[in-house]
């Protein structure tokens, strides 16, 4: 029995220095270097700079053309019928300013804007438009002139610098007889136009687009459509009964080309 506790009590020494052994060991090992994360600097500067390109275009639209340049026509735009834009247009006048492009349509749009009883798009922070001009807000006919360059549709195609009032027949010439001179396209073209207006209690609704001056015939027609007083040839064109007015303004050609 005493060599058997004897060797008991052997085992157990030795036991316990190889575990302090170990843990000698371990605690001497170095500690185990971090894994790589496979990121690098340029990815970080990367990614930066493709979220300033994203960015910045977007903050500079936001602050020239305002929260309307975002918005999709679908949410904006007002849901009158053609009768009851016929019925609001009884009592109130649109008046439509034309005329060459830097020829003075905004120094005009500025001067007539001023009177109390006439509500207009506003700045172009307001509208989300170019210099607040209607033919930028409304897809019912072409736009063209200054400013569509280098914009590129599905409807229309682009006819810019150059093709103002010089451009083909079917792109700057509407009249009255255009298959788009109907009820449902005076619904659609004041929709667009109206959700700049104020309605409440303002007798004329000014809009001021250049192009206007080609288009002003087409334009009547639409406008008056349900006016039964109107007539639609001369020489009753703008006459006392329509609901449009046109102010058109022109200028020597030499300090307009300036």
């Amino acid at each position: 029995r005493k060599a058997m506790a004897k060797e008991l009590r052997q085992r157990k020494t030795g036991a316990g220095k190889e575990q302090g052994k170990a843990k000698a060991k371990t605690s001497a090992a170095p500690a185990a270097a971090p894994a790589p994360t496979g990121s690098k600097p340029w990815q970080n500067y990367f990614f930066y700079v493709v979220i300033s390109i994203l960015l910045i275009p977007s903050i500079l639209s936001f602050s020239y053309y305002g929260p309307n340049f975002f918005l999709p026509d679908a949410l904006t735009r007002l849901r009158f019928s053609p009768e009851e834009w016929q019925y609001m247009l009884r009592n109130r006048t649109v008046v439509m300013i034309g005329g060459p492009h830097r020829g003075g349509t905004s120094v005009l749009w500025e001067s007539i804007r001023a009177h109390q009883q006439v509500t207009d798009f506003g700045s172009t922070f307001e509208s989300g438009a170019d210099h607040s001009e209607g033919l930028f807000c409304q897809n019912v006919y072409p736009r063209f002139g200054i400013g569509q360059e280098f914009t590129r549709g599905k409807k229309w195609k682009a006819t810019g610098l150059g093709r103002y009032a010089l451009g083909p027949e079917a792109d700057v010439h509407w009249t009255e007889d255009h298959e788009y001179a109907t009820p449902e396209r005076q619904a659609q073209l004041l929709n667009e136009l109206g959700r700049h207006w104020d309605l409440t209690d303002k007798p004329v609704l000014l809009e001021k687009s250049p192009p206007n001056i080609v288009l002003s015939t087409f334009l009547q027609g639409v406008m008056n459509i349900g006016n039964g007083g109107w007539e639609s040839v001369p020489p009753a064109f703008g006459g006392a009964s329509s609901v449009v007015r046109f102010v058109f303004i022109s200028r020597h050609p030499l300090p307009n080309s300036y």
